[in-house]
């Protein structure tokens, strides 16, 4: 009874003076892994303030949901109003049917949507759907394609981009495929996903990140693709939880019984509806203008200062990699260096609307501050062996001696 009360005792005291006693692993947001900052206060636009400092992100911006920049007035206002005439009810908000309709216009070739939260739910919904219209399936992964796709494939093989199909002789009973990631698809590797469609292979085409974002609509529609199903979430309502699953009806429609109650939540069908009626009159040139930009100062400065990199293709998803053996102590030394300029970023960075000129012009400044620092850092004799044994006093003295 003591030891009970004690206990009692001691955690009343922690919450009280504000102790963090345990973490609980939210794996799409522990941007400590990374070396950001793991709690935020506000965000506005491309700003984020952490206790009383404000920070432009140039990094991956909601972990790609916020297109249009966090806390969108425009999107807000109507959110705003649909929590002031209830949210929930027993029955389906009218924003669901207005929402289905709007995606069914932007891709004719479907007929049914289908509702969740979550993109690694709504994966995990689509593979469902699809397996159960075959017998014990081969399946094939590119990409990603969220967190518990993995446990339920038949026969998993994975692939980390979309053109390493070509290597792939024999034709799957389903792919799960990201279309772009940090490369473009080779023409071939289109021609394959095509014609293993006609022969029976069901596509589910993963858009959870690049929905929206490469283009209004779903990025293979640039190709000509109609996946069997796409799955959209993230930038599909700029930050508020909201996914689909949109497909053809012969594989939509199922005997299986999927439901969950807060799918119906109306919150994500407003932001859905009122997200995307926004970024149909955005013009998406910016979004590769912004990002080409940024691609090419990192190219210069690191010509100029004589650091190695390797960049991407994709400007609405660009990055960069550090081309050294202990690439990922140099990565958490440029996003530590980032952030003492007031910047969040990583090795890659996801165009908003919100980056405005003034954010542009901040970043690029911070960067060639950076930049040459780590120049100066890694064509000093001996750097890699002395940043191996001890990183972190090596490290902290280092930017010491380089500061003077």
């Amino acid at each position: 009874m003591f030891i009970l009360l004690l206990k009692n005792l001691v955690n009343f005291i922690v919450h009280f003076l504000g102790v963090q006693m345990y973490k609980i692993p939210l794996i799409s947001n522990m941007p400590e892994f990374v070396g950001l900052p793991e709690f935020y206060d506000e965000a506005k636009g491309c700003r984020v303030k952490i206790k009383d400092k404000w920070y432009y992100d140039f990094s991956v911006i909601g972990a790609s949901a916020c297109i249009l920049g966090y806390a969108d007035k425009y999107v807000n206002r109507q959110v705003i109003k649909r929590i002031k005439k209830g949210n929930f009810s027993s029955l389906n908000s009218r924003y669901m049917a207005k929402l289905t309709d709007l995606l069914l216009a932007i891709h004719p070739y479907y007929q049914t949507v289908r509702y969740c939260k979550g993109g690694g739910e709504a994966l995990d919904l689509a593979l469902m759907l699809a397996i159960e219209k075959k017998n014990k399936p081969v399946i094939i992964q590119v990409g990603y394609n969220g967190w518990k796709i993995k446990n339920d494939v038949s026969k998993y093989v994975n692939f980390k981009e979309i053109n390493d199909l070509i290597k792939l002789v024999s034709r799957p009973d389903i792919i799960v495929f990201e279309l772009i990631r940090h490369e473009y698809p080779d023409i071939k590797v289109i021609d394959k996903l095509k014609e293993w469609q006609k022969q029976g292979t069901v596509l589910i085409c993963d858009e959870v990140t690049t929905g929206f974002r490469i283009t209004f609509g779903g990025c293979h529609q640039l190709y000509g693709l109609e996946p069997d199903i796409t799955v959209y979430a993230k930038g599909i309502s700029n930050g508020y939880p909201l996914a689909v699953v949109i497909g053809k009806e012969a594989i939509m429609e199922s005997d299986l019984w999927i439901s969950s109650t807060y799918w119906t939540d109306s919150i994500g069908f407003v932001a859905g509806y009122y997200t995307l009626k926004k970024l149909k009159h955005c013009n998406y040139t910016l979004l590769i203008k912004l990002g080409q930009t940024i691609k090419t100062v990192w190219s210069e400065l690191a010509k100029r200062y004589k650091l190695k990199i390797k960049l991407g293709d994709v400007p609405q998803i660009i990055n960069f990699e550090f081309d050294y053996p202990n690439k990922l102590l140099l990565k958490n030394l440029f996003i530590e260096k980032m952030q003492e300029e007031g910047i969040l970023a990583l090795d890659q960075y996801y165009p908003s609307f919100s980056h405005d000129n003034k954010a542009v012009g901040a970043y690029i400044k911070s960067c060639n501050k950076v930049f040459k620092e780590l120049g100066r850092l890694v064509n000093m004799r001996g750097w890699l062996e002395m940043l191996s044994e001890n990183p972190n006093h090596f490290i902290k003295n280092r930017i010491k001696e380089l500061k003077k």
